[in-house]
């Protein structure tokens, strides 16, 4: 299980990392978020049952079918949406080349 827990943790910091650069963060407040984003997911995936998950995804009116997986990452997708949606948008070289080259 510890073994796991650890491909989950990493798994999501990866993901959230990379998504926070494109999103404009530094590399300092995109590794906080990512580590923020990794220990839920290990809260999420390691501490509660199935029941506790769909209540917590129905709560936020998200689909509550799936593999305790599917779930785990739906809410924490749902998560990071939140954060992205709270902050104001800082463009960045690295943010402005993306935009640049999506819409060129």
């Amino acid at each position: 299980m510890v073994a796991k827990l650890e491909n989950v943790w990493m798994d999501e910091y990866d993901r959230v990392f990379e998504i926070e650069l494109d999103n404009g963060l530094t590399n300092d407040f995109a590794e906080d978020s990512a580590t923020k984003s990794a220990e839920m997911a290990v809260y999420y995936y390691g501490e509660l049952k199935l029941p506790s998950l769909k209540e917590e995804l129905r709560l936020r009116s998200l689909k509550v079918s799936g593999k305790k997986m599917d779930l785990v990452c739906r809410l924490l997708k749902n998560d990071i949406e939140n954060r992205i949606a709270e902050r104001p948008i800082v463009m960045t070289p690295r943010r402005s080349a993306r935009l640049r080259n999506r819409y060129l």
